[in-house]
């Protein structure tokens, strides 16, 4: 009989080199090792309202401060445990119900489809509006986090067919006309150490009536913010002003195309009194100064609105809102406050103006915040307070702003990792490397020294085969 101990050993010593000479695999895949501090934020606000005081008309409510209608943000954190969120409401206030409830979908999990709400027509503090619709998406790819991946990644929109400030059946202060919309959107563009974050935010609207229909604005071009910023520090604000076209009963029409430009139009005119109170007598034919008796069209179209509308239209029950519940992208810079609102000349000044860009940048974050178009109403002081007993003006002795009304505030941030060392690649991805791994992870023990093991168990089997055959040739 063949004796079978040489090579049940021999089978024992192959088996031992298989199990501890494994072929190396490939791990599952994972995009990112280590995520980039890639971040952009955006909002957008159709009308906020910063002011309204109706005191000086007589009317005895509380001024209302701090409130906006349709109102979307967004933001993406690539290293947060939120990676992006886009939230959308009707009224950005307090006192309102359900129509300060916002609307939000983040991510991960990733979305598909956009979330919607459609919102009825109503009243709300001093707005009227008509019908409108909330939207938000969020998505997230795992290769975003480190670049590999780039795609749009929110987008929040509230969009209204129609909305008015101090509105009753026969006047309205503020109406935009037709359709008016805001958008926030944030993107990764390009992939690599050239991958942007990019946030933008704009408003739509095209026609803005004032004072009864007084005063017309057509907005020929939306304004657009948009903020941006690469691993390599190439940082950068773009911002399109609007451009409006002015008119109205009475007023030459105006065109504002550049952040600044902007346009006064007198309301009222002061009625200056003699020392017994009474109205002085209207100047002779020869003076080239106009009568205080005469007014101009603008003026008498609006004395009975700012008389009659603003004293008896009820403005209270709002109150400044809070921010939206987002993620907060860190390192953003802070913006400077924006200047006030300009002192108020003698009688009642309407003042239309295209805001500036205020901007700032840290390392490798920027951002911007710009007011798109201004719409100031002001209470200058009465006729008899122009001049005191000190020669001073009555711009140096100030007056009253009705309303502070901004078109279009917008806001956008953007943030990207900063060079690395210790052998990590700029653009975030830490550890990777190129070769036939395709920059995936290999598992398992170093394939040199499993192959000197194997071998050697393999030259073990083979002598004991040989001893075993040497045996049994010499056994008798």
């Amino acid at each position: 009989m063949t004796p079978v101990r040489p090579l049940a050993v021999s089978a024992v010593a192959l088996s031992i080199a298989g199990a501890f000479m494994p072929i190396p695999a490939s791990a599952a895949p994972a995009p990112c090792e280590g995520a980039g501090n890639y971040a952009a934020q955006s909002g957008a606000e159709l009308l906020r309202l910063n002011r309204l005081d109706l005191r000086p008309a007589g009317n005895d409510h509380d001024p209302v401060t701090g409130v906006g209608l349709a109102d979307a943000q967004s933001a993406l954190i690539s290293a947060g445990a939120v990676n992006s969120a886009a939230v959308s409401r009707m009224l950005d206030a307090k006192g309102a119900a359900g129509l300060t409830r916002p609307l939000i979908q983040q991510a991960p999990p990733s979305h598909a489809k956009a979330g919607t709400r459609a919102i009825d027509g109503g009243d709300a503090g001093p707005f009227t509006f008509g019908d409108g619709t909330l939207t938000s998406h969020a998505r997230w790819a795992p290769g975003m986090a480190c670049g590999v991946e780039d795609g749009d990644v929110t987008r929040a929109a509230a969009a209204l067919s129609a909305a008015s400030i101090l509105k009753d059946d026969k006047n309205t202060l503020v109406t935009v006309r037709g359709k008016g919309s805001s958008l926030s959107t944030t993107t990764l563009d390009g992939r690599g150490s050239a991958v942007r974050a990019v946030a933008s935010a704009t408003i739509d609207a095209s026609t803005i009536d004032l004072l009864g229909g007084t005063v017309r604005i057509n907005v020929k071009r939306a304004p657009t913010l948009v903020a941006s910023m690469t691993a390599k520090g190439g940082g950068e604000v773009r911002y399109v002003p609007a451009v409006l076209e002015v008119s109205g009963k009475g007023i030459d029409t105006a065109r504002l195309d550049a952040a600044g430009d902007k346009v006064e139009i007198t309301v009222a005119k002061p009625q200056p009194q003699n020392s017994a109170g009474a109205k002085p007598q209207p100047q002779n034919s020869e003076s080239p100064r106009k009568s205080p008796e005469q007014t101009s069209p603008t003026e008498s179209a609006t004395t009975g609105l700012l008389g009659g509308l603003l004293a008896k239209t009820p403005v209270g029950g709002l109150g400044p809102g809070s921010p939206p519940p987002l993620p907060t992208a860190a390192g953003v810079p802070s913006v400077g406050e924006e200047e006030s609102a300009p002192a108020a000349g003698p009688g009642t000044t309407l003042r239309i103006a295209l805001g500036g860009v205020r901007q700032a940048r840290s390392g490798h974050a920027v951002a911007a915040r710009v007011t798109a178009v201004k719409i100031t109403l002001m209470q200058g002081p009465s006729s008899d307070e122009i001049q005191d007993g000190y020669g001073n003006s009555a711009a140096d002795r100030g007056g009253v702003v009705v309303m502070d009304l901004g078109v279009g505030a917008l806001e956008a941030a953007a943030v990207a990792p900063g060079p690395t060392t210790g052998g990590a690649q700029e653009g975030g991805v830490q550890g990777a490397a190129s070769g036939h791994g395709g920059g995936l992870p290999i598992t398992g023990p170093r394939v040199g020294r499993l192959a000197i093991a194997g071998v050697a168990l393999l030259m073990l089997g083979a002598v004991a085969m040989v001893f075993g055959k040497g045996r049994r040739r010499a056994r008798p």
